[in-house]
């Protein structure tokens, strides 16, 4: 049976063919012979992907998205840069203030990956990520629009290497598999972008 036959679960074949393809996943919430519409997405998701863990799922989709909204939004920051009158020494100060803490910090961030959970470090990345884009809507002057630069380059750093020791940490059945996914992920965003 199809993609379409397993979304509108008409019969108990469609459901059982669907529970022996994806075995015993937690999110799967079969009543009757339908899915509850709040995980419908997720069997999308695992129709389009090959058979792929869902850690690895999880950490390649958060990585896209990520990078899809980073393409989006380095497409438009220069003309950002533009509009607030800064000259091109102040756009190359810019760039090195976000890749500077990147170089610096993801050494101190792989360190402490080992002492705390790297799912709360990458949270505490994608926040850091939304208090840049509101202190790029927001900032006075000059000196703090150079702080949320070095506060978007830790984000950086926390994000991608607490990334890459979730997936460390995880027994995965094809590290290198998920591995490409996690590194592939960047290439797809922009493509979308």
């Amino acid at each position: 049976r199809g993609v379409h036959d397993l979304y509108e679960f008409n019969d108990k074949n469609a459901v059982i063919n669907f529970k022996q393809r994806f075995g015993k996943n937690p999110e799967v919430q079969i009543v009757g012979d339908r899915i509850s519409n709040y995980n419908r997405w997720i069997y999308w998701i695992m129709a389009i992907f090959p058979k792929i863990e869902k850690i690895t799922r999880d950490v390649a989709i958060s990585h896209f998205l990520l990078m899809f909204g980073y393409k989006t939004f380095s497409l438009y920051f220069p003309l950002f840069l533009v509009s607030k009158n800064l000259s091109i020494v102040q756009v190359g100060y810019t760039n090195f203030l976000i890749y500077l803490p990147i170089a610096i910090f993801a050494p101190l961030v792989g360190l402490l990956s080992h002492k705390i959970n790297p799912v709360i470090l990458a949270a505490l990345g994608i926040l850091g990520y939304g208090i840049y884009a509101l202190g790029m809507i927001l900032f006075p002057n000059l000196f703090i629009f150079y702080l949320f630069q070095i506060i978007l380059g830790i984000s950086a750093s926390l994000f991608f290497v607490s990334s890459r020791a979730i997936l460390m940490g995880s027994r995965l059945e094809n590290p290198d598999r998920a591995f490409a996914w996690y590194y592939s992920a960047p290439s797809y965003a922009d493509a979308v972008a």
